[in-house]
């Protein structure tokens, strides 16, 4: 019987029982209605352990009355196994709190047979084979916690706290959530669908046989035994409510340090917020105590709180659903003390040994940004289950899978009730400290890079599906190149250091990202820019583009201050990580703040080509434009050699003299209207095509020239065979001009400009 078959026949006759139950319009129980949960295990006879349990716990008139629910109730052998493990001689010894916590974490909300425990049941209906958890009536809610250090250095001997149920910035703990309890289960159809198998299982519980129907470290000795007020499955272990990520950590004396940089500079408590002065009252009615309760969170730049029963998807913009917990959840990977203590040295503190002037000095972990402790812990922990033969293709926030030999590097395992535990005695050397973010990330000396970088560029420049070459400009650097950040106004300003009006805000925001960008290449491999002694140019990420020669740098705006960018000796060569490789630099790559036409005036100012340009109205001298192009937009500028521009005239694209030779200054207007047509035809807009740079695609390029029907000027750009040059541009009429190498690739504000042998004939026919 396949599997939605027997979901329906168990429902029908679960259905039918209540509805026989309904109808009766005196209420009576009908005779083929199953007793309730109590009376039921009572009857059979081997409960008598857990039925006391229940009664101590004030819990009989739950199972007995009317309900929907699933219990997992664990017989009168698990219980006696239980005794003998606690070394204690029956239920009289088993507090009452304790006897609560064991009975409310067998008992989940609303009625499942297993064929159903295994669907994931959200607002709007199931969906098949994705949960394995539920929760339970069990929760925590106000406890005491002792010798809390706050933030400021205050440790308080005592305090009420709770656990925020919500983990996102800004939001607020919802008073109304009381933080329930999951409880794990593995189910055939579950792991059948996952892809999972008994190794699965028995990593946590190695002591325990898969049986195709588990709960926590029980086995399912019988199964879907219907009750009036729900299921009951038969357990052969006592279950106690497990503990929560933060719990666990808390008995580990194995885990200190790593949990100690949660709760020292990732942990928060207040006590003002409407809901917890709520929590205050309610807690106050219940134990009579005046205390102000605490609500604990956590830095919600981590991927998860560690006492946070719910889950909570960090992708949706902190956005809270109320069934996700049956079908995901979160991961922790806790390195022992010394694995922790060995990487906080060697790797997040290494560029903190020496100060400012290069001396040698005491290096304590509060020295980091608060963003790199968080970042490392966030390293360690995953959002999903990372099942023990998934670690190789579960990947993290920061795009890692689980770096760990299961065999090998995991000492401990625990299921807990909000994730997934493993002790591990290495610390994950995460990508977001191993790539070429990473280099500057850890050093202090570059922190405006990556500041001005923000937080999206992290998840881009950390991850290995593609290289990159970075190149880090230091704050000294970027301070000098007139860039600093106004914390009164919390603002970037920009002042140009050689003169002129002082730009902040959103426009100087503007400016450094552009800026920023011209700092980073996309490579096709590790060993693409290793060697610069050569010459030879470097698109950037932000699609402009940066000259080297003889381990020199320079762009279009160093050009126009007269000067070039040194690489920083570096122990003998480029800085490799993980997704590339890394220069340091000893000023910025400067972005251009001229016009196109300002640079071929500067380069060319002695060709026919600018005697055209000037001479025409495309030329607004006051302003030194071209009419119909922006400074900071992509262009290529094509200028024929004089000789080729002598050849466009004896053609007819271009007025001349009375002597048939060239005119540089015509005065009619149809003559100037030919001198503009041929200008534009000459500059490609919207792409910036370099020589013997990336492979070009087959395509056509746009020109700024237009025809009398409005159609755009066309032409093709060749790279040569195997991009080894020289370019070749081509007009539609089949005409070709080749660049020349020695004239080439002069860098303007997001634009290039090549001298060719030849001249392009804008004109179709």
């Amino acid at each position: 019987m396949n599997k939605p078959v027997k979901v329906l026949l168990y429902y029908f006759s679960f259905l039918l029982l209540l509805t026989n139950c309904r109808e009766n319009p005196h209420f009576e129980r009908p005779e083929t209605l199953e007793p309730p949960m109590y009376q039921q295990l009572e009857a059979r006879g081997n409960f008598k352990h857990f039925l006391a349990l229940v009664d101590k716990a004030n819990y009989t008139q739950s199972l007995s009355g009317a309900g929907y629910y699933t219990l997992f109730a664990p017989n009168d052998a698990a219980f006696e196994a239980y005794f003998q493990e606690k070394g204690i001689s029956g239920i009289d010894a088993i507090d009452a709190e304790t006897a609560r916590a064991i009975v409310a974490y067998s008992l989940v909300y609303n009625a499942y047979s297993v064929e159903r425990l295994s669907d994931y049941q959200n607002g709007i209906g199931w969906e098949e084979d994705e949960a394995f958890k539920r929760k339970t009536a069990y929760y925590d809610g106000v406890y005491t916690a002792q010798n809390v250090e706050m933030r400021d250095g205050q440790v308080i001997p005592s305090m009420s706290v709770i656990n925020r149920n919500r983990h996102t910035e800004g939001a607020v703990y919802v008073v109304d959530d009381n933080g329930n309890k999951y409880i794990p289960y593995f189910t055939e159809d579950y792991f059948s669908a996952k892809g999972l198998s008994a190794a699965d299982y028995n990593f946590f519980y190695p002591n325990t046989t898969y049986v195709g129907f588990n709960v926590a470290g029980a086995q399912v000795v019988e199964a879907n035994v219907f009750a009036e007020n729900g299921y009951i499955h038969i357990i052969d272990k006592v279950i106690e409510p497990l503990p929560n990520a933060a719990q666990h950590l808390a008995t580990k004396d194995e885990y200190s340090a790593f949990r100690g940089l949660m709760e020292k500079y990732l942990a928060d408590y207040e006590s003002s917020s409407p809901a917890a002065v709520e929590i205050t009252r309610r807690n106050a009615i219940r134990t009579g105590s005046a205390d102000p309760v605490y609500i604990k969170s956590y830095n919600s730049a981590l991927v998860f709180a560690p006492n946070n029963e719910n889950w909570q998807d960090p992708e949706a913009e902190g956005a809270y659903y109320e069934h996700e917990a049956q079908s995901n959840s979160n991961t922790l990977f806790a390195p022992t003390n010394a694995a922790v203590n060995a990487y906080v040295d060697n790797v997040l503190l290494q560029y903190y040994k020496t100060d400012e002037q290069g001396n040698p000095q005491k290096t304590d972990i509060s020295m980091l940004p608060q963003s790199i402790i968080a970042d490392f812990v966030s390293a360690h922990m995953w959002s999903n289950p990372v099942w023990p033969t998934r670690f190789g293709t579960t990947r993290n926030a920061f795009g890692d899978p689980a770096r760990f030999d299961p065999a090998a590097d995991v000492k401990e395992t625990q299921m807990l009730s909000n994730g997934f535990f493993y002790g591990t005695d290495k610390v994950l050397e995460s990508n977001v400290f191993h790539s070429v973010y990473g280099r500057a990330y850890l050093d202090p000396k570059y922190s405006m890079m990556i500041e001005i970088l923000g937080l999206q560029a992290k998840k881009v420049f950390t991850q290995k599906d593609n290289l990159y070459t970075m190149f880090l400009i230091s704050n000294k650097a970027l301070t000098e190149a007139g860039y600093t950040y106004d914390t009164r106004f919390r603002q970037w300003v920009y002042t140009p250091p050689q003169g002129g009006a002082q730009v902040t805000g959103s426009t100087a925001k503007t400016r450094l990202d552009r800026l920023i960008y011209q700092h980073i290449a996309l490579v096709e491999n590790m060993d693409e820019l290793t060697d610069l002694s050569g010459t030879g140019m470097i698109r950037t990420y932000g699609e402009e583009y940066i000259k080297y020669e003889n381990n020199t740098l320079y762009t279009a705006g160093n050009t126009d201050l007269g000067e070039v960018v040194n690489i920083l000796p570096n122990g003998g060569g480029p800085i490799r990580t993980e997704n590339g490789i890394v220069y340091l630099l000893d000023r910025v790559l400067e972005v251009s703040d001229k016009h196109v036409v300002q640079h071929i005036q500067e380069n060319f100012g002695d060709t026919h080509f600018w005697n055209l340009i000037s001479n025409s109205f495309l030329y607004l001298e006051a302003t030194e434009t071209l009419e119909g192009t922006t400074a900071g937009s992509p262009y290529t500028v094509f200028i024929p050699a004089d000789s080729a521009v002598e050849k466009a005239a004896a053609a007819g694209l271009l007025p001349v003299n009375a002597d048939g030779s060239l005119n540089l200054n015509p005065a009619s207007a149809d003559e100037q209207d030919l001198v503009a047509n041929f200008i534009r035809y000459h500059i490609v807009a919207n792409a910036v095509v370099v020589d013997k740079g990336p492979d070009l695609p087959d395509i056509s390029y746009q020109t700024l020239f237009k025809n009398l029907l409005g159609e755009t000027g066309l032409v093709n750009i060749s790279d040569g065979t195997g991009g080894a040059g020289p370019t070749v541009v081509r007009d539609m009429r089949g005409n070709e001009g080749t660049v020349h190498p020695e004239s080439s690739n002069v860098l303007s504000n997001w634009a290039v400009i090549h001298v060719i042998d030849n001249y392009l004939d804008y004109r179709t026919q």
